[in-house]
Order: C-alpha cells, then structure tokens, then sequence
C-alpha cells in the first residue's frame, strides 16, 4: 500500500502536469474556434439551401451542367463539416487525455482543510496551555510573597502542582487524541482515496 504522503504527491504532480491555467486558455481558444465553426456551418447549409433551390428551379435540360456546380458545393460542405468535426474530436480528446487519469481533487482537498482545522485547535490548545503556565507562575509568585503563611503556602505550592500536572497531562492527552483523531481521518481519507483510484 502506497503511502498517503506518497499519494498526496502523486495527485499534485499529475494537477501540475495537468497546468490548469494554461489548459483554460486553451479550452477558451477553442471554444472560440467552435463558435466560429457552427457559424460557418449555417452559413454553409443556408447556402446549399439555396442552390438546391436555384437547381430545381433550371429547367431538365440545363440541369447536366449546373448539377457539377451543385455537386461540388455539396462536396466542399461535406470536406468542411468533416474539418470542423475533426477539429472539435482533436479539443475534445486533447482535455479527455489529461483529466483522465487525473485524480478527483476534492479527497485531498477535503483533507487539507480537515487538517488545517486540527491544527489551529491544537494551537487553540497550546495558547491556552501556554496561558495558564503564565498563570500558575503568576499564582507561585504570589504564594512566595507570603512568607507569613508558609503551610498554607506549601499546600497551596503541592495543590497548584497536582494542578499543573493534571492540567498538563489533561491537555496532553486532548493534543494526543485530537492528533490521533487527525491522523486516523487522514489515513481513512487516503485510503478511501487510494481504493477509488487504485
């Protein structure tokens, strides 16, 4: 099984092959091309339209000569329409040929965002942790001043450690789960990934 870092790497490689914005502005030319081609094909059915129309108006013993013409015109529209529909095959299995083997970007991108999100918790997590150290030490400072009241002070010191401790090992432990938490959903992710893909 291929590593989901390996994975990751491998669909970005296959989107930066792929140069979106330069496949834009090709579909945008093309598409341009298209336009201008199904212009030319009514222009070009109106026309033989209307020679159709002016053949059947010549009379039968004219028609031996005139049919060559209309023959030809015919013919020209056909190599025309032909050009077009080759033009248009070409565009299509151009794209076809790049995005096919592409993987679908949203899993990664939904686990981009995913992961972003469990990072700015645990460092939600970690400011906090880092705000009630500041405040401890705030409360050690305190407790030192009071000489006074050195058996409340030694309570107050041992009460405020088994705090920190358990703080600590408290927020530890959230920081260990929302990791694992992470991790399992991003290997789930790559998996689902991997098995819609492999």
């Amino acid at each position: 099984m291929a590593s989901p870092a390996h994975n990751f790497s491998d669909a970005l490689a296959a989107w930066k092959d792929i140069d979106l914005t330069e496949l834009q502005k090709t579909l945008d030319q093309q598409g341009l091309e298209l336009v201008e081609n199904q212009k030319e094909s009514v222009i070009g059915r109106k026309a033989l339209a209307d020679k159709t129309k002016e053949f059947k108006k010549i009379p039968e013993e004219e028609k031996g000569g005139a049919f060559k013409t209309l023959l030809k015109a015919y013919q020209t529209e056909i190599d025309n329409l032909t050009r077009r529909c080759k033009a248009s095959e070409t565009a299509f299995l151009h794209v076809y040929k790049l995005l096919a083997e592409a993987p679908d970007p949203f899993p990664l991108l939904d686990a981009a965002v995913d992961q972003t999100v469990k990072v700015a918790e645990a460092q939600v997590l970690e400011s906090e942790l880092n705000r009630l150290r500041e405040e401890n030490a705030e409360l050690r400072g305190k407790l030192g001043e009071l000489s006074s009241l050195e058996n409340a002070k030694k309570k107050a010191e041992s009460r405020a450690e088994v705090l920190e401790e358990k703080m600590e090992v408290m927020i530890e432990d959230r920081v260990k789960a929302k990791e694992n938490e992470l991790n399992a959903t991003y290997d789930e992710r790559i998996l689902n990934f991997e098995e819609r893909y492999a």
